[in-house]
């Protein structure tokens, strides 16, 4: 499991949990109760912000950066939508809109947004440069029903929680660690059992914890030799290496 809760014990009490990834779920910002934090673009140009790269905006030693949305992204996709506001829509003003793969093709194309925010209110995100985010609205039904991705570091809304590294130590590995984590998300197999578990339109911290996983060392370890030969066979693997790992 991602997470495994051991039952308590009469004598030693509740035991610690125990994690197959060194990594720490969070919701950075609520939708609803943060929005007094949130600014858009045109409040961000009249209290004299300026455009920044990479789609941030400065005042003096001060940053913002975008909000994301769980909307706006798809598996392995932090640009698959942009958010267009119709403001005479009454009950669902912000609406996904599709980024077309021509689009996609300019490095400076980012996506269109709703808010942003204050660099200083990342949290524990700080420090790295990208996170693993995936979708909170979901459903069995759906194509898929975990979509997960790595998003550069911004804010992001609850409909976009975020597995973050858990300490110092595990923050140095976070880029191998969230690119295989990603792999075990993105795998048929994980989004199977995902179908079993989700019974409504969210994918909860406690239920994503309840996923089988790889185990992080498990990467490390050499393939059966059998089943390399087999993928060798097949085309599906590059090298020649004698004990070839993930």
């Amino acid at each position: 499991m991602l997470v495994r809760r051991s039952a308590p014990s009469e004598s030693l009490g509740r035991q610690p949990e125990r994690k197959a990834w060194p990594v720490t779920y969070m919701r950075m910002f609520d939708m609803t109760n943060d929005s007094h934090l949130f600014s858009t673009r045109e409040e961000l140009v009249k209290l004299g912000w300026t455009a920044a790269p990479l789609n941030r905006w400065r005042k003096g030693e001060q940053e913002a950066v975008p909000l994301y949305e769980g909307k706006m992204v798809q598996m392995f996709d932090h640009r698959a939508d942009v958010v267009v506001v119709n403001l005479g829509n009454l009950h669902r003003a912000a609406q996904p809109q599709v980024i077309s793969s021509v689009a996609k093709q300019q490095t400076d194309r980012y996506p269109q947004l709703q808010f942003f925010v204050l660099s200083t209110g990342l949290g524990e995100a700080r420090g790295t440069p990208y996170v693993l985010g995936f979708k909170d609205v979901t459903s069995p039904t759906n194509m898929r029903t975990m979509i997960a991705a790595m998003a550069p570091l911004a804010g992001y809304g609850n409909t976009l929680p975020a597995l973050v590294a858990q300490d110092d130590e595990s923050s140095s590995h976070y880029a191998k660690t969230s690119a295989l984590l990603l792999a075990n998300f993105a795998s048929m197999a994980f989004d199977f059992v995902a179908r079993q578990k989700v019974q409504g339109q969210h994918l909860n911290w406690f239920v994503l914890e309840q996923f089988p996983v790889i185990a992080a060392e498990r990467f490390d370890a050499p393939l059966p030799p059998a089943f390399a030969a087999q993928m060798r066979q097949a085309g599906l693997m590059n090298g020649h290496h004698a004990h070839p790992s993930v």
